[in-house]
């Protein structure tokens, strides 16, 4: 039961993501018929000022489905979520706030031989962002709703070529 909820969860983030991206609705009004009154949790870590935007965002999606997302953010999400999945009261769709994360919650409840097309993620997002979420074998953990630049590395052009450093093409 554990896995099959948060394998839910983390396929309706997908849905939500690719149904978020802009491009305009199919003819049948969005492609999931008539979703009037369904009502999708969400739990995440962003809160005020990032809560608001993300509303804002999903507005477009809510308009054009019927669904009504609710959102309910929390600064100790990395707590909260655990204990909300242990205790039976997992949101339908969990925004983890990094790769890692979201990898030990899906080796420890999802089924990955049910879990989504790769295909889909590859479609939605570039090799690197979809290489990030690759299980090893191919298949996909999760997609992207956002993606923070935290570490720059800032150096002094100057000295740096008068020391004659080259620039490094890859991590190693």
């Amino acid at each position: 039961m554990k896995s099959r909820k948060l394998l839910s969860i983390i396929a309706v983030l997908a849905m939500v993501l690719a149904a978020c991206n802009g491009a305009p609705p199919d003819d049948t009004g969005g492609g999931g018929g008539d979703l009037s009154g369904t009502e999708v949790t969400i739990f995440g870590a962003f809160v005020s000022p990032e809560q608001e935007a993300f509303e804002a965002s999903i507005a477009a999606f809510e308009q054009r489905t019927g669904i009504d997302i609710i959102y309910e953010g929390s600064g100790d999400f990395e707590t909260q979520i655990g204990i909300r999945i242990e205790g039976g009261n997992a949101p339908d769709i969990a925004v983890f706030p990094q790769p890692g994360l979201a990898n030990q919650f899906i080796d420890d409840y999802v089924d990955l031989t049910t879990f989504m097309d790769a295909g889909d993620i590859d479609a939605a997002f570039s090799p690197y962002l979809a290489g990030l979420v690759d299980r090893g074998d191919g298949s996909r953990v999760a997609g992207w709703l956002k993606v923070n630049s935290k570490s720059l590395v800032w150096y002094p052009v100057p000295e740096f070529e008068d020391a004659g450093y080259q620039l490094p093409e890859t991590w190693d």
